[in-house]
């Protein structure tokens, strides 16, 4: 939330786009805080119907639910004004089609937010379920996991999934037509259920504080 609300300036007319929502931790928060209007899409149509489950036992009104892909939404042009995309745009093989896409239905001055795997340190630690998104290091290890392995290993832990390095992310949102693009370390605690010791943890959140060693980064960018 820290880095949503640094990026953008909520208020109850904000029209707030999470791709690939799921569970819409993010838009909930935003909802009841500013009273602004979600709106979820995902492929997923399970989720979703529990989604509006809760939403409405919760007695949300201000919320909209679309079972669709994030490569063809459909939302009208210039009528966004903020997206977030947590772990989302990596899963595709082309990612900027999907910025595209994001700048297109982004109003003057919209912003769009997305965290993904980072291509530092961290990546010789999951080198053996990720693919890099660079030239000839892509080529090969697609060629590895998915013609050679049938992608058994990318299925078994987050799908297909790319990973990035800083000047890259710039790139992408730079040639979509974006302005002031940051990147930088996505820094978080790890679960306490995966790593209990105190002083382990603080180490943790140090190394994702890096944009050296960080797990993921973060990437944002104007309309």
């Amino acid at each position: 939330m820290k880095y949503v609300e640094k990026s953008y300036t909520f208020t109850k007319d904000s029209v707030y786009l999470e791709i690939g929502s799921g569970p819409a931790f993010i838009g909930e928060a935003l909802m009841k805080k500013y009273k602004c209007h979600f709106i979820g899409v995902d492929f997923n149509y399970q989720i979703l119907l529990t989604l509006k489950k809760y939403f409405d036992q919760q007695k949300y009104t201000n919320y909209t639910l679309i079972h669709g892909d994030i490569n063809e939404m459909p939302i009208k042009n210039d009528s966004i004004d903020y997206i977030y995309g947590g772990g989302v745009i990596e899963h595709f093989a082309d990612t900027e089609h999907i910025i595209k896409e994001s700048y297109k239905i982004l109003r003057k001055n919209g912003v769009s937010f997305n965290t993904v795997p980072a291509f530092n340190l961290w990546w010789l630690i999951r080198f053996y379920n990720n693919i890099p998104s660079l030239p000839i290091l892509k080529q090969i290890f697609s060629f590895i996991h998915i013609r050679l392995l049938g992608a058994k290993i990318l299925q078994k832990f987050y799908g297909y999934e790319l990973s990035f390095m800083p000047f890259q992310l710039s790139s992408l949102h730079q040639n979509a037509g974006f302005k002031d693009v940051q990147v930088g370390a996505f820094a978080f605690n790890p679960s306490d259920k995966v790593l209990k010791n105190p002083l382990l943890r603080q180490l943790y959140v140090k190394i994702s504080s890096s944009i050296f060693s960080c797990p993921v980064y973060y990437v944002s960018g104007k309309k």
